[in-house]
């Protein structure tokens, strides 16, 4: 992970969350999860938007938790 994935995901990647995902906010969530793990499962279908959210929030935060320990 590179030194401006990290800055992108501390600085950038927050404004992100809590909003409703589509558009730019699909999009941001797709690119976290890309950084994150590697690779980007972002759902083709709405109605799997929430499942999609909340799985990477949950990346997100276990990738904040090893950065601060």
């Amino acid at each position: 992970m590179s030194e401006e994935d990290i800055k992108w995901l501390k600085e950038v990647f927050p404004q992100f969350q809590n909003k409703v995902l589509r558009g730019v906010n699909l999009d941001a969530y797709a690119k976290a999860e890309l950084i994150i793990l590697g690779k980007s499962s972002k759902p083709e279908c709405s109605c799997s938007y929430n499942n999609y959210k909340q799985k990477v929030d949950s990346y997100y935060e276990k990738w904040e938790k090893k950065l601060n320990t």
